[in-house]
């Protein structure tokens, strides 16, 4: 299965590129992924989307199975940032597309799971409800990692895949609504692959 995504940053990829692998491995599902983007924020997010098509005939490459775009939701909500989202994929992807709004932050969903969390960085932490201050999750994620000890380059980033292997995903989509959108919308496009 091909799947292209295009997202706002690197802590985006960091994390929906192993969720995107687990996923499809549940279902025996091989996956070629290309990141398209992973800077410039939600700008340049909406900039790719819109300029999908005629990249990848520029390339001399057909369309994907799946288009994975990411952004965060940064509180405005899911609705409003997929209708974003829609309104700039070309009609030739909406039914390849799946949206990951990660509401208010990706950093958010690396503590979805806080036992997985628990178990990859050695600290509990458990994500409050959701709070609108755009550093709030990053700061939680990276005091956590140094309350750990751990030397850290990109705040807990770098935790990602690990956490994701050890997380229960089920569980995370109960204790993150936006979470649960990606994950129930992908397993929705890898069912139809």
């Amino acid at each position: 299965m091909r799947i292209d995504i295009i997202v706002e940053d690197s802590g985006h990829e960091l994390f929906i590129r192993p969720l995107i692998y687990r996923l499809a491995a549940e279902r025996n599902i091989d996956v070629e992924l290309r990141v398209l983007n992973a800077v410039g924020g939600r700008p340049k997010v909406l900039e790719e989307s819109r300029r999908f098509v005629s990249l990848n005939e520029g390339l001399g490459q057909g369309l994907p199975d799946t288009l994975v775009v990411a952004t965060d939701g940064n509180c405005v909500g899911f609705v409003q940032r997929r209708n974003e989202i829609n309104s700039a994929v070309p009609r030739q992807v909406k039914e390849l597309s799946v949206v990951a709004i990660p509401d208010p932050h990706i950093e958010r969903w690396f503590l979805a799971d806080p036992q997985a969390f628990q178990e990859v960085v050695g600290v509990a932490v458990t994500a409050p409800a959701r709070k609108c201050d755009r550093t709030f999750y990053k700061n939680l994620l990276a005091k956590a990692v140094s309350d750990a000890g751990i030397i850290s380059t990109l705040g807990g980033l770098e935790m990602a895949s690990d956490i994701v292997t050890r997380m229960d995903v089920d569980q995370a989509c109960r204790n993150d609504s936006s979470l649960n959108n990606f994950v129930r919308s992908f397993r929705g496009a890898l069912a139809r692959f």
